[in-house]
């Protein structure tokens, strides 16, 4: 309705979002358990549009602790990583979670959690129309790609990385394909491990350390980035 009461003809209005949260605690209490066990609430840095954008599992205790995703070890070696690759963290990349608030013992977030906070994450991707997303933890690509473990979701998209969002998370389908219309060549998903110190040089099945699929993820996801920019197929 316009101020005269009558209905508007404009048809280019965007779905409406969620209002954002704040940090140092924030208003948002619909997950009990991780609005007791946070203490601010950590938000995203978003990255230039048709950039990279890393998504995580949920905030870490230093997360926690600075209100900034991606702010310990596990974020210092991925700024490490992808500059490396002349990739800048708030330039060419940023980092969000799916979940914004710090777990109960670090734990991984519950469904009905990330559940509360995937229409946040969905404005998150809106606003930045990011071309790539590393998903740096299991429930980050379980929820873009589907269930299944870590080592099938890697072997899978390094033979076909573009995201086709038909497995995805029902509340991020149509901003999926939205993304999908309107950044030029589509998105791409690159799963990954996310590299910590508990993990980093434990070995996989096939006798690889962690660190070793780690970097060569974060170096498809830095290729797949130039690759559309410079329109050249890479390859995988």
């Amino acid at each position: 309705m316009n101020a005269s009461g009558r209905r508007s003809n404009d048809t280019t209005a965007t779905p409406s979002l969620p209002p954002p949260d704040s940090p140092k605690g924030g208003a948002c209490v619909r997950c009990k358990e991780l609005s007791r066990s946070r203490t601010q609430i950590v938000m995203p840095v978003s990255c230039q549009p048709e950039g990279l954008l890393v998504i995580a599992d949920a905030p870490s205790l230093e997360d926690d602790r600075t209100g900034t995703c991606l702010s310990g070890m596990s974020g210092r070696t991925l700024d490490a990583m992808l500059s490396g690759r002349g990739i800048e963290r708030g330039r060419e990349y940023g980092v969000a979670t799916l979940v914004r608030c710090l777990a109960p013992a670090g734990r991984r977030p519950w469904l009905h959690e990330i559940d509360q906070c995937l229409p946040k994450l969905a404005g998150v991707l809106l606003a930045a129309r990011p071309r790539v997303l590393l998903l740096a933890g299991g429930a980050s690509a379980d929820v873009f790609l589907g269930r299944r473990p870590m080592d099938k979701h890697i072997e899978h998209q390094r033979k076909a990385p573009r995201l086709v969002p038909f497995a995805a998370h029902p509340l991020l389908v149509v901003v999926l394909n939205v993304l999908n219309y309107i950044v030029p060549g589509g998105l791409y998903a690159v799963p990954t491990y996310l590299p910590s110190g508990r993990a980093w040089w434990r070995k996989l099945a096939d006798g690889r350390r962690v660190a070793d699929v780690v970097e060569e993820q974060v170096d498809l996801a830095a290729r797949l980035l130039r690759s559309q920019r410079h329109a050249l197929r890479v390859p995988v």
